[in-house]
């Protein structure tokens, strides 16, 4: 009721990238994730992808291809710290947010059927997204 996890592992030697289709509980038929790019796993590596977690009563993060490692919700603003690497998507049902920041740095978004989409590209690495409402 809280959310998921979709784990993915990769015992290979080599990289590689993929989509996953699966059932969601309360999603309409099988999804797709990422809807828009491909899920990068490094050679003998694993990914944590949470899907439909509460955030709180006007926020739930759909899915997000950054493994959540903090989260600090407040009236005017949501911060996530992600582990993230490669290809980037972000989906919650949320208000549209005035801005949203990337260690610090604004970036575009998408806002449309009370649903945020954030996507990117980033080397691996720790970053902070904050959603300033």
């Amino acid at each position: 009721k809280k959310g998921s996890t979709l784990y993915l592992f990769n015992y290979h030697d080599i990289d590689y990238s993929t989509k996953a289709e699966i059932d969601i509980p309360g999603w309409k038929g099988t999804s797709k994730l990422p809807m828009k790019s491909e899920i990068f796993l490094a050679r003998r590596s694993a990914k944590a992808i949470p899907i439909d977690v509460f955030i709180d009563s006007k926020r739930i993060l759909l899915y997000t291809l950054g493994e959540i490692l903090g989260m600090n919700s407040k009236d005017k603003s949501l911060k996530l710290d992600l582990s993230v690497g490669g290809p980037f998507e972000l989906r919650m049902k949320s208000p549209k947010p005035r801005q949203v920041l990337v260690n610090g740095s604004a970036m575009d978004f998408k806002y449309e059927n009370k649903v945020l989409f954030i996507q990117s590209k980033f080397d691996p690495s720790v970053i902070n997204i904050e959603f300033v409402y």
